[in-house]
C-alpha cells in the first residue's frame, strides 16, 4: 500500500517534545472479548506497571484480568483474575492506583445481571501485582435504593500529610435504574482498605447530577491531600446547560466545596464515546485539570480546563488536539494523568488519518505537557495501526494513560482483528532544545496535501534574501536527509518532493533561515 503522510504543525518557540514510536503490544492476546483497561505505575519502581481489564472467559462470564511488568513493559506476568462473589456473577469497571509505599489497589464491580445484585470490591497487592489479597466489599447494591455500584474509580492520598494512605472510591447510580434519582457516591478507607466509611453522596441539591443517567465521579488527590471529584450535571432547575462540577474535600468527604468547571457543548444523540477525566498535580498543591470531549470548536474535540487555585476558579476551555479546526474529524475517549513531577499526559481516540465522521477507523493519539498543562507539544500518533469502527451499544468506552516522568504508557481496547483485544504502547518523552535567540521571525511552512500519498508539497514565504535549509530528522534527533540548502530571494517558495520514501513512523521537517526556525511533524503510516 502506498504511504500516507499526515502532518501536524508546530513552531519552535519552546523546547520540542520528541517521541519514538513502537509497535502496539497485545496485552490480552486471547480470542475473547477484552476491554475497558486501566493502568498504573509503581512510584517506588518505575519499571513496575500493572494493567487490568475485563475479560469474557469460557464460562460465559466477565472476569477482571490483571498483568504486571517489572521491566518497563517489555515482558508481562501471567494473568491474575479477581474472584467472583458467586458462580452467577460477572465483573467489570476496573480501576488501579498505587500508594507511594508501593502498595497497589484495584477496584471493580461484581454483579449478578439476573437481579442486579452487585458489590464494588477493592483488592490490594503487596508485590507489584503478582498476587492480590482477598477483595474487601466497599459498596453494596442493597445499602440504598439508588443502586450505587456503577463505574467505580479509585485514588489514594500520597501527600505525606495527616490522611496519607487514605483510599477514595467513587461510584454512581447504575445507569439503567429508571426508578430512582441518580447520584455520585464516595467511600473512604484509612486503614489500607480493610474497612470503609459510610456511604457519602457527593453531589448536592445545588450541584446535582440532575436528569443524567451516566455521570461518574472521576477522583484524584492533590499533593496537599485535598481530594477532587469531577462529574457532569444536567439540572434545568440550576442551569439550562450540561455542565461539569468539581467537589472538593479536605476531610475525607465529611464536607465539600463545589466549583463550576465549564458548560459542556455536545451534539445530541452522538454515536461516539464522550468521556471526561480529572487529575490533580501531586507536585503542585493548587493545580488540577479536567479534560473532556466538546463540540464548541466545530466538532468533537479534546478540551482542557486548568485550575491553579485548588479548584476554585477554572480557565477557559482549550482545544488540545491539533488537527485542523472544523474538519469534521471526531475525537473521543479522552483520559489524562499527572506524573509525580507534574508532567501531564493526555490520550484519546482520534480519526484524523481516516477522515470525518464517527464510522471511520480510529487511532490513539497523545499530548504531553512539561509545565503542568499550561502548554503542550505536538500531538503524537501512539498506536501503530488504525482500528476499524465497531458499533457497541455500551461498554469498552475507556482507555487509560500513565507516565513515570520519562515515558508515557497508553492502554486501550479495540476490534483490530475481529476480536476485541487490549493493546498497550509506550514512548519515551525527550526534549530537544532550540536557540530561541534566532527566533525573531516566525515563518509558516505549509505542507500539503494532508494526508498525502507519496508526494508532498512544501510552501513558505521569506521577507528577506537569506540562506535556507530544509532537513528531515527522526524523533531521536538523528539527521536523515536535506531537501534544501540554498540562498533564496525574498518571496514565496515551493518545493515538490516526489517518491517520498520513509518507513512507517514519526519524523520532523525542520526549516531554518537567518532569523527563524520552523518545524512540522510528519506521521507516516502504511
Amino acid at each position: 500500500m502506498k504511504n500516507k503522510i499526515a502532518i501536524v504543525l508546530i513552531y519552535l518557540i519552546f523546547p520540542v517534545i520528541l517521541f519514538a514510536q513502537t509497535n502496539d503490544y497485545n496485552l490480552s492476546n486471547v480470542i475473547s472479548f477484552d476491554g475497558e483497561p486501566s493502568i498504573a505505575i509503581n512510584p517506588t519502581n518505575s519499571d513496575n506497571i500493572i494493567s487490568g481489564w475485563m475479560r469474557l472467559r469460557l464460562d460465559g462470564r466477565m472476569w477482571i484480568a490483571a498483568r504486571s511488568s517489572f521491566d518497563g513493559g517489555a515482558t508481562w506476568s501471567t494473568h491474575e483474575f479477581m474472584p467472583h462473589v458467586d458462580t452467577a456473577y460477572s465483573s467489570a469497571d476496573v480501576s488501579i492506583t498505587f500508594h507511594n509505599s508501593g502498595i497497589a489497589y484495584l477496584s471493580y464491580v461484581d454483579i449478578d445481571w439476573s437481579d442486579t445484585t452487585a458489590t464494588v470490591f477493592v483488592s490490594k497487592s503487596l508485590n507489584g501485582g503478582l498476587s492480590w489479597e482477598t477483595p474487601v466489599p466497599v459498596f453494596l447494591s442493597s445499602e440504598i435504593p439508588e443502586k450505587p455500584f456503577d463505574r467505580p474509580w479509585i485514588a489514594v492520598d500520597n501527600s505525606g500529610g495527616v490522611n496519607d494512605g487514605a483510599i477514595y472510591v467513587t461510584t454512581m447510580s447504575v445507569y439503567f435504574d429508571t426508578l430512582n434519582p441518580h447520584h455520585v457516591y464516595l467511600k473512604t478507607s484509612t486503614d489500607g482498605g480493610n474497612s470503609w466509611s459510610n456511604i457519602i453522596q457527593v453531589d448536592d441539591n445545588l450541584h446535582s447530577v440532575g436528569s443524567l443517567e451516566v455521570s461518574w465521579g472521576t477522583v484524584s488527590v492533590g499533593g496537599d491531600g485535598k481530594a477532587y471529584i469531577g462529574y457532569y450535571s444536567y439540572d434545568t432547575n440550576i442551569s439550562p446547560f450540561l455542565c461539569s462540577y468539581v467537589a472538593i474535600t479536605e476531610n475525607l468527604g465529611t464536607s465539600f466545596n463545589y466549583s463550576l468547571v465549564s458548560n459542556i457543548y455536545l451534539t445530541a444523540n452522538v454515536s461516539y464515546n464522550n468521556g471526561y477525566v480529572l487529575s490533580a498535580d501531586p507536585s503542585n498543591n493548587n493545580r488540577v485539570m479536567m479534560a473532556w470531549i466538546d463540540d464548541r470548536f466545530g466538532e468533537a474535540d479534546v478540551v482542557q480546563s486548568l485550575s491553579i487555585d485548588g479548584g476554585i476558579t477554572w480557565s477557559s476551555p482549550e482545544r488540545i488536539n491539533d488537527d485542523v479546526v472544523g474538519n469534521g474529524v471526531i475525537q473521543d475517549r479522552v483520559w489524562a494523568k499527572y506524573a509525580s513531577d507534574g508532567t501531564l499526559v493526555l490520550a484519546w481516540r482520534d480519526r484524523r488519518l481516516n477522515g470525518a465522521g464517527t464510522s471511520v477507523p480510529a487511532d490513539i493519539y497523545l499530548a504531553y505537557s512539561n509545565d503542568g498543562g499550561n502548554s503542550y507539544g505536538l500531538n503524537y500518533l501512539m498506536s501503530s495501526s488504525s482500528a476499524p469502527h465497531t458499533a457497541l451499544p455500551c461498554c469498552n468506552s475507556f482507555l487509560d494513560v500513565s507516565s513515570n516522568n520519562n515515558s508515557a504508557f497508553v492502554v486501550w481496547g479495540e476490534d483490530r482483528s475481529s476480536d476485541w483485544e487490549v493493546y498497550i504502547n509506550s514512548t519515551p518523552l525527550t526534549y530537544v532544545g532550540i536557540n530561541t535567540e534566532t527566533q525573531i521571525n516566525i515563518v509558516e511552512m505549509k505542507v500539503f496535501p494532508n494526508p498525502a500519498i507519496n508526494t508532498i508539497h512544501i510552501n513558505f514565504q521569506l521577507d528577506i534574501d537569506q540562506k535556507v535549509t530544509l532537513e528531515i530528522f527522526d524523533t531521536s534527533g538523528k539527521h536523515l536527509d536535506a531537501l534544501l540548502n540554498e540562498q533564496l530571494e525574498a518571496g514565496e517558495h515551493s518545493i515538490n518532493t516526489d517518491n517520498f520514501k520513509l518507513t512507517q513512523g514519526t519524523y520532523i521537517l525542520k526549516l531554518t533561515g537567518k532569523e527563524f526556525i520552523s518545524q512540522k511533524l510528519l506521521v507516516i503510516t502504511n
